[in-house]
């Protein structure tokens, strides 16, 4: 069965603190472009095969999904000019996109991805608060918010 286990190791702690674990695939094209096919081998095991071991990943393949950033920065305040300055950051692959891959819409691949993100990107634009109302209403209850980051961050957090 496929787990997702999400952690913070403290810089003076060994003992890593639990934020989230889930009985479900995440991340398969971040697998997919470090060279192993996630869904590949799940879908082996649901058939009752016993897969051969998996091959060797390669490290440092970064990716991101820009959707997510996008609603991300709207959901911390972020302003029309903070959602504007962060698409161009994902349009032109620089600051912590650079060398990352999209994931869930990848334009140069995929065009028609390109109008479920420009949708959302228009939105926000237009109502960056859109985003609050989404994750109110279902979509996101379960990411950690503002409040849930800063009591990560304090020196304090156990």
């Amino acid at each position: 069965m496929p787990l997702s286990v999400d952690y913070v190791l403290p810089d003076d702690s060994a003992t890593p603190l639990l934020i989230d674990c889930n009985p479900r695939l995440v991340e398969p094209m971040n697998a997919y472009l470090a060279g192993v096919d996630l869904v590949g081998l799940l879908l082996r095991v649901s058939q009752g095969e016993v897969p051969a071991a998996l091959p060797e990943s390669r490290a440092g393949v970064r990716t991101h999904l820009a959707m997510q950033v996008l609603l991300g920065c709207a959901s911390r305040g972020g302003t029309r000019r903070d959602i504007l300055c962060e698409c161009w950051r994902l349009l032109t692959g620089r600051g912590p996109y650079a060398d990352s891959a999209e994931e869930l819409t990848p334009v140069r691949l995929d065009w028609l991805s390109a109008v479920p993100l420009a949708m959302i990107a228009t939105l926000l634009l237009i109502a960056p608060k859109l985003a609050l109302r989404l994750a109110r209403s279902g979509w996101g209850a379960h990411l950690l918010d503002l409040g849930s980051i800063r009591l990560i961050e304090r020196d304090d957090f156990r």
